[in-house]
């Protein structure tokens, strides 16, 4: 009986390191904000409730956007932006994520659709762009559109038939994301999808986190990047959701 039970304790004890090994791990490979973007979260309008950021417009919600971080990104290094819509009358709302990996939280949008107002659009960088193609692919009568950021739908998506508005944005200094697979996915989107490119932007671009390993060398700044970003989800919302200005 002794002899079990040091066996379990000696178990308990091998699985417990394991198990902070990988967070110590997941820890290291996971980009933190940079420090302007946590100055957005003192904003009147911006309310942290934990498991999502909600930031108001001034004025009418126009829309409401729900994004997906990027893998082992933080979602507060997606404020910048998130708060820079918010002057274009969308409420944004940046969703926390398990271990900062959105595929392991794809219906989080759930949680949040009590903060919803207007037309839903779903949007993410990188894996959370995919993560968010997965979220629209199993609530087909939910959401209005889908804004992919440096992203494309796996293999196993095909939103090809949906009478869905779909932006796709991506840099063309982005070395960090798979090009074969974004072109071959194409045709998994609706073919009425708006196709755009950031000349000069990269990979790290669509977030305010530093730079990337693995990533281009952008010859535009972090500033530039999200101004064109902000720009081209406007022109493709009037254009596709919101009617002609």
């Amino acid at each position: 009986m002794k002899k079990r039970y040091k066996w379990m304790i000696g178990t308990f004890l091998v699985l417990l390191s394991l198990f902070l090994i990988v967070l110590l791990v997941i820890r290291q490979l996971t980009y933190a904000p940079l420090s302007s973007n946590l100055a957005v979260l003192a904003l009147d309008h911006v309310e942290d409730h934990g498991h999502a950021i909600v930031l108001d417009p001034a004025g009418d919600v126009k829309a409401t956007m729900v994004f997906y971080p990027g893998g082992f990104v933080e979602p507060e290094s997606y404020l910048l932006l998130a708060n820079a819509l918010t002057f274009k009358d969308y409420r944004v709302i940046v969703v926390r994520m398990p271990l900062n990996l959105a595929i392991l939280g794809i219906n989080r949008a759930n949680d949040v659709l009590e903060w919803v107002e207007g037309p839903l659009i779903l949007a993410g960088h990188s894996l959370g762009g995919s993560s968010a193609a997965f979220y629209v692919d199993r609530h087909r009568d939910l959401v209005d559109g889908l804004i992919l950021m440096a992203a494309y739908p796996a293999d196993s998506i095909d939103l090809a038939d949906l009478p869905l508005a779909v932006l796709s944005i991506q840099a063309d200094q982005d070395a960090i994301i798979d090009q074969e697979a974004l072109e071959r996915t194409k045709a998994q989107l609706p073919p009425h999808t708006v196709f755009e490119t950031i000349e000069g932007g990269d990979h790290a671009g669509f977030g305010a986190y530093g730079d990337q390993r693995g990533d281009g060398e952008a010859s535009i700044s972090r500033d530039a990047q999200r101004a064109l970003i902000v720009e081209l989800i406007e022109s493709w919302f009037y254009v596709t959701i919101g009617g002609a200005s």
